[in-house]
C-alpha cells in the first residue's frame, strides 16, 4: 500500500491510497547505476520529490535489473532505489554507506543495526563496491538480497551468505517486534515514522 498525503489550495489535508504488488522478487539481484547523482541529504526521510528515484527505478526496468543504485556526485555509495545496502570490507567487517549521504534511514537498517551492532558506517566508492566481497540489499518489506552484479560486472562472491546473514537478523528483529505485541515485520510501518525501507 502506498499512502500519498497532499494538501490543496485551501489547504485541505488529502490522503490517497494505492495498492501495489510487489512484482518478481528473486533471491538474488542484478543492479544497474542510477543515470544521475543522489541529491543528497534529507534528514533521513523519503523526500516527496521522488524523480531521481523514479530515473533510477526505470533504468533498472530498462536493463532487466532488480535494483539501481545511487552514487553522490563524488562517485560514494548511498542507497538502493529502493533498498539500503551493506557490504563487507576487505576484512570482512560489515558496512554501510553513511546516512549523512542522503540514504533514507530505512527500517530493515534500524533492525540490522539492534541486532547486529557491529555494523559499521563507511563511505565506498564504485571502485570499492567492485572490490568488496559481498554486497546485499535491504528492505523492510523483501528482505534481504544479494547483489550478484552492478552494471553486468560481476560483484562479490559472499553476497548471498551475507544476504542470508541479514534475513536471518531481520527474522531475529521481527520476532523481537511481535513479542512486545506487535505483528513482527508487518507492524514495522507503524514504528517507521515515514521511512519505509
Amino acid at each position: 500500500m502506498r499512502l500519498q498525503l497532499s494538501r490543496d489550495a485551501a489547504g485541505a489535508l488529502h490522503s490517497v491510497g494505492r495498492a501495489r504488488a510487489l512484482g518478481p522478487d528473486p533471491a538474488v539481484w542484478r543492479a544497474v547505476s542510477a543515470p544521475t547523482p543522489h541529491p543528497g541529504p534529507s534528514g533521513g526521510h523519503k523526500q516527496s520529490a521522488r524523480g531521481v528515484w523514479a530515473l533510477a527505478e526505470a533504468a533498472a526496468q530498462r536493463a532487466g535489473a532488480d535494483e539501481a543504485l545511487l552514487f553522490d556526485a563524488a562517485g560514494r555509495l548511498v542507497e538502493g532505489a529502493r533498498s539500503n545496502l551493506v557490504f563487507l570490507d576487505a576484512e570482512g567487517r560489515l558496512c554501510t554507506p553513511p546516512l549523512e549521504r542522503g540514504a533514507v534511514a530505512g527500517i530493515a537498517l534500524e533492525v540490522i543495526g539492534e541486532e547486529l551492532p557491529e555494523l559499521r558506517h563507511r563511505d565506498l566508492s564504485r571502485c570499492g563496491l567492485f572490490a568488496a566481497p559481498g554486497v546485499a540489499a535491504i528492505n523492510s518489506v523483501r528482505g534481504a538480497r544479494a547483489l550478484a552484479s552492478l552494471d553486468g560486472r560481476a560483484l562479490g562472491p559472499e553476497g548471498e551468505p551475507l544476504a542470508q546473514r541479514l534475513e536471518a537478523a531481520l527474522d531475529r528483529g521481527a520476532r523481537r517486534v511481535s513479542s512486545r505485541g506487535a505483528a513482527g515485520r508487518g507492524d514495522w510501518a507503524r514504528r517507521s515514522g515515514g521511512r519505509r525501507r
